[in-house]
């Protein structure tokens, strides 16, 4: 009888230079994504728990439940983005290779492009086809590194080794293109889970007359900085 091949299964590693507890909305979409996740994602993470207020709830976040995703938390504070801080690309790095099969595939997602996808360049090199970096585009990132020059190389460095750049916008999927054309991008907006909104008529009633707002009035609600590339319109 033949041998049969074993395909070794693949991996899923998120690197996230902050996480929970430390929210945005950002840390938030990609934490919502990958609780869901089929198989269990390994996440590397900031440890806060050196920091002020929040070491205790970083207690209390670890010790709970988060569906697919095994939270491991490290010293991944970086200085700068800028080539000052090698030594910390190069620890997350290397935190990012120890998490990594000898034999199968792997799919690195990245919080951002710096530091979390510069980071992975060597394991890119080491791997290569075997290792699929998905790095994900906030817009803000991308704006800082427009001004200076360094961090608009390294930014284009990063995109360059990132198989997939997932963009929360049409609108910052234009600031990426603009830094490096050649990017492959998905434009994904961050969902929500419609039942949280789901408001009772009373309750709501409740709100208006608490409010003056006439029962007719349309009433529009945005947690979010209101800004041009945020291109609301």
């Amino acid at each position: 009888m033949p041998s049969q091949r074993v395909v070794a299964a693949m991996r899923d590693i998120v690197l996230a230079e902050e996480f929970a507890p430390f929210i945005g909305g950002a840390h938030l979409w990609m934490y919502e994504v990958y609780r869901r996740w089929p198989h269990p994602v390994r996440v590397i993470a900031r440890d806060y728990s050196q920091v002020a207020e929040l070491g205790s709830m970083q207690t209390d976040f670890d010790s709970k439940e988060h569906g697919a995703l095994r939270i491991q938390r490290a010293n991944v504070t970086f200085r700068s983005w800028g080539v000052r801080s090698f030594r910390d690309y190069l620890h997350l790095c290397r935190m990012a290779g120890h998490s990594l099969n000898d034999k199968g595939p792997a799919r690195i997602h990245c919080l951002k492009a710096l530091p979390e996808a510069l980071s992975a360049w060597p394991l890119k090199l080491r791997y290569g086809r075997r290792i699929r970096v998905i790095t994900y585009a906030h817009g803000e990132e991308y704006l800082i590194a427009k001004t200076s020059r360094e961090l608009t190389c390294l930014t284009r460095r990063a995109l360059q080794l990132s198989d997939l750049v997932i963009a929360n916008s049409d609108s910052t999927a234009g600031i990426v293109r603009s830094i490096n054309p050649n990017t492959h991008i998905s434009v994904i907006h961050p969902g929500v889970c419609v039942s949280d909104y789901d408001i009772p008529a009373e309750r709501r009633k409740e709100a208006r007359i608490l409010w003056g707002w006439p029962e007719k009035t349309v009433v529009l609600a945005m947690v979010a900085r209101m800004e041009p590339r945020k291109n609301h319109a």
